[in-house]
């Protein structure tokens, strides 16, 4: 059974060195794994430290999750989701097959540590070693420019359809995907590329299963939001192999290339992803949050009411605590609500 530590480093602007946070342990049982975290001495002396979980008070000491069997939550938000978890498993088997690998099994570490550190979500990184990179960090998968999102969008339809996983195409249409793919949060298809501001910008492909062109209704929405009041990033949409569209929305979490500290608000009123573990949870709690941790309140809970009846307006029936999050400042540590 492997046991992997990994440094955790703070980088969120208006930090210009990252900054040792702590360590975080994982140690693998017949079960999964156990994780336990603790933070560094001189991390809990600094100006900018900040409790990084709600379970991970800034204390010293090892720090063990309420919840033995997973990662701790504010980790998850740094983590893959369905599709780039999808991705990182091919690849894993496809490594083992050709002897890249002992092993095609990949545990929770190996999912964190595997997203690309450049597009990797908020102002967290992570090392396994002093002396080491910031994980993971590949060469090869340099971030594509928006001009490569014809060819990502052909590579990601092709990995959801082509079966023949032993070919050397679809091994390149996997290492075109994995970094730019695996970062991102959600269940579609997508892949992040930067424009010539260097700017980062998410494209969500169109997905195999598709009976109508949901990115198309996604950009409807989006000017529906926008003349609703809500706040919005940029979006767009192209076409490109599919009959459906690309849809493209900017990046929240960088700055002119800086990072932003970003917590989703599955972290912060601390659920868990899955089916049975956030029937409780609802708008009240947010605006609660807001109102004991906010730095700008009532511009919050103005926007957040405005997002509650457009969602119901538009028969929004997918909305849930991942697609809600906190920018959060230095200021005492308070967040602000971050946009649609």
């Amino acid at each position: 059974m492997s046991r992997v530590t990994a440094e955790v480093y703070a980088s969120w602007f208006p930090i210009k060195a990252p900054i040792l946070a702590g360590h975080l342990l994982f140690q693998e049982t017949s079960r999964g794994g156990v994780f336990s975290f603790e933070y560094d001495s001189d991390f809990l002396t600094s100006p900018f430290r900040m409790q990084l979980d709600p379970s991970l008070a800034l204390t010293s000491g090892e720090h063990y999750n309420d919840r033995s069997d997973k990662n701790f939550r504010v980790f998850l938000d740094s983590c893959p989701d369905r599709w780039g978890e999808l991705l990182m498993k091919r690849r894993a088997a496809l490594d083992f097959k050709n002897g890249h690998r002992e092993t095609a099994r990949m545990t929770a570490m190996d999912y964190l540590l595997g997203v690309h550190d450049s597009y990797r979500m908020g102002g967290l990184r992570f090392k396994t070693s002093p002396e080491g990179n910031f994980l993971d960090d590949n060469a090869e998968y340099a971030a594509p420019p928006m001009a490569s999102l014809k060819q990502l969008e052909y590579a990601s339809m092709m990995i959801e359809s082509d079966e023949n996983t032993d070919s050397d195409e679809y091994y390149r249409w996997l290492s075109m995907l994995i970094a730019p793919g695996s970062s991102l949060g959600g269940a579609r298809p997508k892949a992040c590329v930067h424009d010539d501001n260097n700017d980062l910008w998410i494209a969500k492909f169109p997905n195999s299963n598709d009976t109508t062109d949901v990115g198309a209704w996604e950009m409807v929405c989006h000017k529906l939001a926008l003349d609703a009041g809500v706040d919005m990033y940029p979006c767009d949409i192209q076409k490109f192999n599919s009959t459906h569209h690309t849809f493209i929305t900017k990046r929240f979490d960088r700055d002119k290339g800086q990072r932003i500290h970003f917590s989703s608000a599955m972290t912060q009123l601390q659920y868990y992803d899955g089916r049975g573990e956030t029937e409780d949870a609802g708008y009240l709690e947010l605006a609660e949050f807001l109102t004991i941790n906010g730095s700008q309140t009532q511009k919050d809970l103005a926007q957040l009411w405005r997002r509650i009846v457009f969602n119901i307006a538009v028969s929004n029936t997918d909305d849930h605590l991942r697609n809600h999050g906190f920018l959060l400042t230095k200021k005492d540590g308070h967040c602000h609500l971050l946009m649609i």
